[in-house]
């Protein structure tokens, strides 16, 4: 957390590709009121299935693979 925001504030979220595995991947993605950032976070999402990790599923990760990526 960097600044607050309002509501009825017009935010504009920002997400780059931090890195690609086989069952998950990251994304860095910040929030933005105009000029200024308000919020930054690392996010982890992960494709579980009946309790364990699975693979991305191929035209899923085809698409996560064309997000710009941005190393922390």
């Amino acid at each position: 957390f960097l600044a607050s925001a309002t509501l009825g504030d017009e935010l504009v979220v920002k997400s780059s590709l931090v890195d690609l595995k086989g069952a998950s991947f990251r994304l860095l993605q910040e929030v933005w009121l105009e000029e200024n950032k308000l919020f930054t976070a690392v996010v982890t999402l992960a494709f579980v299935s009946q309790g364990r990790a699975t693979k991305i599923p191929l035209a899923l990760r085809e698409i996560i693979e064309r997000i710009p990526v941005k190393g922390l």
